[in-house]
């Protein structure tokens, strides 16, 4: 499941910002809650150290989380 798939599960059928839940992965990578809402809508994706957080946080691997990085990287 990506990242943008959590999110959305997060959200619900009301599409209300999992609030508790982006904090929690605000709080373990250093960021904001909005900059967890930025990547969750998928206007921005994590820097490399916070996706490590977050495949952790969530027990995924990052290609899985993040399919896109691997080719902004390159």
């Amino acid at each position: 499941m990506t990242f943008l798939q959590h999110y959305e599960q997060r959200c619900g059928e009301r599409g209300e910002r999992p609030l508790a839940w982006m904090q929690e992965i605000a709080d373990a990578t250093g960021m904001t809650p909005e900059a967890v809402y930025q990547w969750g809508k998928g206007f921005r994706i994590p820097n490399a150290s916070a996706q490590r957080i977050i495949a952790e946080l969530l027990g995924q691997d990052i290609e899985t989380l993040f399919p896109t990085s691997k080719t902004l990287q390159q």
